[in-house]
């Protein structure tokens, strides 16, 4: 399952918000390091980990649940988003497509 964000939010704001409940990885990437970062944030994705993809970032974020959290419940509050403001996508290529795309401005990769 993965959370799909495709309301505005200022992403380095929804990043220090996270740092209080995850351990934050950031893997910043260019053309030619993309998708071995990718596989590395679904590596750890498999591993239990949260993934996150912003738009106009290049980074990929690992996060580590340091506090037993609920991701869905503490973004909503953080950044003041309704359920409306949220997708859920199956497929996590399609959910970090939508970010390119910019059909969307954040995806959080869930096992």
């Amino acid at each position: 399952m993965n959370l799909v964000v495709k309301k505005w939010i200022q992403p380095y704001l929804l990043i220090e918000y996270l740092k209080d409940f995850y351990k934050v990885t950031d893997l910043t990437f260019d053309g030619a390091t993309k998708a071995a970062f990718k596989s590395k944030m679904f590596g750890a994705v498999e591993d239990g980990k949260i993934g996150l993809y912003m738009k106009n970032v290049n980074k990929f974020y690992i996060l580590d649940d340091v506090s037993g959290t609920n991701l869905k419940e503490l973004i909503k509050e953080k950044l003041n988003l309704s359920d409306a403001d949220l997708e859920i996508s199956t497929d996590n290529e399609n959910a970090l497509a939508l970010v390119d795309m910019g059909k969307s401005e954040a995806s959080f990769i869930i096992k």
